[in-house]
């Protein structure tokens, strides 16, 4: 919208198209710029992907989501140091990691309970604790899923079309206020300033009336060929 100062009525009519012409046209551009941006996100390898856009803070969400805070302190139930139990017989892993992450923890992943331990009670059923070697397994399996879970998205987005917005026509509506201009040779000249509801001293200016310009408006496509 054009500024505050006053202006002709063509001037004023000028510039306000020319001003929604230049942001439809960097809308588009900025679009554009988006899609391409997905058809290059969407062909990267799920360890590229995992690298260059799962932060830390994805990893320690999608962890809790899966498994839940550990009792009495930040993290989540599968960091270092936490209780762990293999499936045993009938009885269940727990956590359930391979289930919920695809991870099948092997020796050296996790350390037996030792009495030195800094739980607070004894857990007969959970003999052993989560090492850093297996924390660290758990997290990078969770940001590759995070990772394939993303480009599925992207790809299924990719392969029915990414969406774009075309302008066809329009209608601008600008709040201003209108003077007429009494010339020394006796002709007229409408006076335009634009009216701006979130500064209210520009509604109390000294006019003789106030209103609305509303200007229609239909894109069409110039040729580039001579």
């Amino acid at each position: 919208m054009p500024g505050g100062e006053e202006l002709a009525m063509m001037e004023f009519t000028t510039l306000l198209l020319r001003q929604t012409f230049e942001g439809m046209l960097q809308a588009i551009y900025q679009q554009r710029e988006d899609n391409a941006q997905w058809m290059r996100l969407s062909k990267l390898t799920p360890e590229a992907y995992a690298q260059q856009h799962v932060s830390e803070e994805n990893v320690e969400e999608k962890l809790l989501q899966l498994f839940g805070g550990k009792e009495g302190g930040e993290g989540s139930r599968v960091d270092v140091g936490q209780p762990y139990s293999p499936a045993r017989g009938e009885a269940k892993e727990s956590p359930e990691i391979f289930k919920l992450l695809g991870v099948l923890l092997e020796e050296g992943d996790y350390t037996p309970l030792s009495l030195s331990s800094p739980l607070e009670r004894p857990l007969p059923s959970r003999r052993f604790l989560i090492s850093e070697s297996g924390a660290q397994r758990l997290r990078e399996a969770a940001r590759q899923k995070l990772a394939l879970e993303a480009l599925e998205q992207l790809q299924r987005l990719v392969a029915f079309g990414l969406p774009e917005v075309h302008i066809e026509s329009g209608r601008i509506l600008s709040k201003a206020s209108f003077r007429i201009e009494y010339k020394a040779d006796g002709s007229e000249k409408m006076m335009v300033r634009a009216l701006s509801t979130s500064n209210p001293g520009m509604i109390r200016i000294k006019a003789g009336m106030s209103g609305e310009i509303e200007v229609n408006f239909k894109v069409g496509r110039s040729s580039t060929h001579g």
